[in-house]
């Protein structure tokens, strides 16, 4: 298993994503939201392999912790690197 890296950005976007859920849905839904992560990371770091490339980007990675978000992840041959958190209602990063 992968040991789990959070940049300063994955950080700083989950935040805000858990902010977001909290202040719409309410704080069990916000901690329900944060278990679903957990989750998604745990099987990404059994099996990084999982999720599929970033066109144009082949050594970035997107996972989905659900329909609306997602993470963007690198693998080293040690860690599991989490780019950023992403809502998948923003506007695309990539056309």
């Amino acid at each position: 298993m992968l040991h789990i890296v959070l940049t300063d950005n994955a950080k700083l976007t989950l935040q805000h994503l858990f902010d977001r859920v909290e202040y719409r849905f309410g704080a069990t839904i916000a901690d329900e939201f944060l278990e679903k992560v957990e989750k998604v990371l745990r099987q990404v770091a059994q099996n990084p392999e999982m999720f599929k490339t970033v066109p144009f980007l082949k050594n970035v990675r997107i996972a989905f912790v659900s329909k609306k978000t997602a993470f963007y992840y690198q693998i080293n041959k040690q860690d599991l690197i989490l780019l950023y958190f992403w809502d998948n209602r923003q506007e695309p990063l990539f056309d």
